[in-house]
């Protein structure tokens, strides 16, 4: 459902990136100041019924701008990767940001980030996903990694790959600026806006060979 783009209620309290680049501002989100945001997008709603309310921006790049926000209806944070109003009316990018969204949504582990929601408000084309805090796992590794530290963060790290994988889904663009590290040293794998979906083709299954695979969204 497409819904209109409004000012939140307010008299009730309690119910008040390339790719790449575009995550790390997601990556970051937690520790960096907020900046300050467009007076024209702060308490702004998106989603039906104006479901998520914009309370900051976090960073902005030439994929589109990401934003923290409260979901009204679950009453929790998330971050908004909305895309900007010149590249939402691109077919082949909001088809782009679509099979990032359903990619990321394949995949249900806890060492990757979860995708609540993706949808379109007056143009505006967003994908709902976790805030997650802490720091990327390359600012991790400037201050050094100890040897059973770096086993602990990688044996996660594979087995959230593993799951991807499980599911069909090969992110494409692993890297240290694209992984999460919370505080609690969880890992959260980000970014799946180059990943491909992997299928079997059951047409060409034989017995005791490999599956054929063919890959969507190429």
């Amino acid at each position: 459902m497409v819904t209109s783009m409004k000012p939140a209620p307010k008299d009730d309290p309690d119910d008040a990136m390339d790719d790449s680049a575009m995550d790390r501002l997601l990556h970051e989100a937690a520790r960096a100041p907020a900046l300050a945001p467009p007076e024209d997008s702060i308490g702004q709603t998106l989603g039906a019924a104006g479901r998520y309310v914009i309370e900051r921006r976090l960073g902005r790049g030439g994929m589109g701008t990401v934003y923290a926000a409260t979901d009204t209806v679950l009453r929790r944070q998330v971050a908004l990767k909305v895309l900007p109003d010149s590249l939402a009316a691109d077919p082949k990018r909001k088809r782009r940001l679509l099979r990032e969204a359903r990619a990321a949504a394949a995949v249900t582990h806890s060492n990757v980030a979860s995708v609540y929601d993706v949808g379109e408000t007056d143009g505006h084309v967003f994908i709902a996903m976790e805030l997650v805090s802490g720091e990327t796992l390359r600012g991790r590794m400037t201050r050094g990694l100890g040897h059973e530290e770096a086993l602990r963060l990688a044996t996660q790290v594979a087995r959230g790959l593993a799951r991807a994988h499980e599911g069909g889904v090969v992110h494409r663009d692993l890297k240290p600026e694209n992984i999460m590290v919370t505080p609690e040293g969880d890992v959260k794998i980000l970014d799946f806006g180059l990943a491909k979906l992997v299928v079997a083709d059951p047409a060409a299954t034989t017995e005791g060979t490999a599956l054929p695979m063919t890959v969507e969204g190429t």
